[in-house]
């Protein structure tokens, strides 16, 4: 009789260790996924938003201030000033703006509101306005554009969601698969050695 309840407890405490596992497993994969898809969407916004920042001095550049950029975007790519010549690379770059437009009439992968240095909106979206100024310490949240160590304007980031193109989905997919492989791995591997 002791070896059958030595047998059932055994049998009981494996199944329960094989269990927890099993979960543990399971709720690693979906925090992972969780941290690694939000980080990329970071790491993609600020870029769109860096490109955008390089594309707003660059039509400074051109034009000497930020009247009239609303237009010149809203109007497309072909009306952007050329890129500013990069002091530590003398080759010239191209945006990606440029060297990737928009399809007509799509939507722009995130959103952005320009403001003047003194926080006059030039391009407008959601609850900001053209001309409004925004209030200073909204500006705190804002990421300052300069021009040769001037002060040119500030640009908002008012939609946080993202639009991601083809081959950011794919990238997103193929780490998806990853984690899935490894954590069916970790799975059977669990049921094997339970």
């Amino acid at each position: 009789m002791k070896v059958g309840v030595i047998h059932s407890l055994r049998f009981k405490l494996s199944i329960a260790f094989l269990i927890s596992s099993l979960i543990s497993i399971a709720l690693a994969a979906l925090l992972i996924r969780q941290v690694v898809v939000r980080e990329f969407d970071n790491f993609v916004l600020s870029t769109h938003r860096a490109n955008f920042m390089e594309d707003v001095q660059n039509y400074y550049l051109e034009s000497g201030s930020l009247e009239g950029i609303e237009q010149s975007f809203r109007e497309g790519t072909e009306n952007l000033p050329p890129p500013r010549q990069n002091q530590d690379n003398p080759q010239n770059q191209q945006s990606p703006l440029r060297d990737n437009p928009p399809p007509p009439n799509s939507e722009p992968p995130a959103r952005f509101v320009l403001a003047d240095a003194v926080g006059r909106i030039m391009i407008e979206h959601d609850r900001y306005h053209q001309d409004e100024i925004i209030p200073p310490e909204k500006l705190d949240d804002a990421k300052a554009i300069y021009v040769d160590d001037v002060l040119i304007g500030y640009v908002l980031t008012t939609d946080h969601s993202l639009r991601r193109d083809p081959d950011e989905e794919a990238y997103l997919q193929s780490t998806n698969r990853a984690l899935l492989f490894s954590s069916v791995g970790a799975g059977v591997n669990a049921l094997l050695l339970g």
